[in-house]
């Protein structure tokens, strides 16, 4: 397997992380785990048939589809065939900019862009296709968005100040002087929170502080993990290991072995 990331030109890289490629050209089935990051993608099949592991005997397989907000770990399944995905993998509360829709409403799901198309038109897949080159489809997507942009511009300003302030603090700010900060009760914080990102601000602080504890975990000895603990918020070296059996689906010695970018083979 292959995987590619690039950099998001100008202004669209204030609200998209990256763009990435995957190709196997195996042609073997695949399976893949993919972890809760705070981020969500839009996600097209370019070759190949690509879906997630619940529904594996779907007949027609999603052309493009968004993937909401990851509370716990995911797992797909590519099937017998050359496959190549482009991503792009939208910041917290990025996605919101370009199209103004609950993102709470489809949290650990994947939707069919075709039957939604609540962002690209139909047939914008087949346009990337008929690219052929990666420079090529991310000038495409790019020029979309940044005309969508002008249309949509709706950047919460409390909701990225919050996002920036539990990102910094690795998921260990208090929730409640985020509130007084930016003048919000609580319900109305979790409400515009919720909408734009997808997460509750607990929940987003709980990913935050998972991906902070797994950049250290692999450079730490398993006797200094207690203190891991304590440093990323845990409140002891067992809590930290539930906190990542049930985000990872994996022991603390298992995730050391995952690799440090892209889909997991499994």
């Amino acid at each position: 397997m292959l995987y590619r990331e690039y950099t998001p030109n100008g202004i669209l890289s204030e609200f998209i992380d990256k763009y990435w490629v995957v190709q196997d050209h195996t042609h073997s089935p695949g399976k893949y785990k993919i972890l809760p990051d705070g981020y969500s993608d839009f996600i097209f099949c370019l070759s190949g048939i690509a879906m997630p592991k619940a529904h594996e005997n779907l007949i027609s397989p999603c052309e493009s589809y968004y993937v909401g907000a990851m509370t716990v770990f995911s797992e797909l399944t590519s099937l017998p065939a050359q496959l190549e995905l482009f991503g792009i993998r939208f910041k917290p509360g990025g996605l919101s900019v370009f199209c103004d829709i609950p993102l709470h409403e489809f949290r650990n799901l994947r939707i069919d862009n075709g039957e939604s198309a609540f962002l690209f038109p139909s047939g914008f897949t087949d346009r990337l296709r008929k690219l052929r080159t990666t420079t090529g489809r991310i000038t495409e997507i790019e020029k979309f968005l940044l005309a969508r942009l002008g249309k949509h511009f709706t950047n919460n300003r409390q909701v990225g100040f919050a996002v920036k302030q539990i990102r910094l603090s690795h998921g260990q700010v208090a929730i409640s002087s985020l509130m007084e900060k930016i003048c919000l009760c609580q319900r109305h914080f979790e409400r515009k929170f919720k909408y734009s990102t997808g997460y509750s601000p607990k929940e987003f602080a709980r990913i935050a502080r998972f991906r902070h504890a797994s950049h250290l975990l692999k450079n730490t000895l398993p006797d200094n993990y207690q203190h891991l603990a304590a440093d990323c918020g845990y409140y002891d070296h067992s809590h930290m290991a539930k906190e990542f059996k049930q985000l990872s689906g994996a022991s603390l010695s298992e995730f050391c072995n995952f690799p440090d970018k892209g889909p997991i083979e499994i």
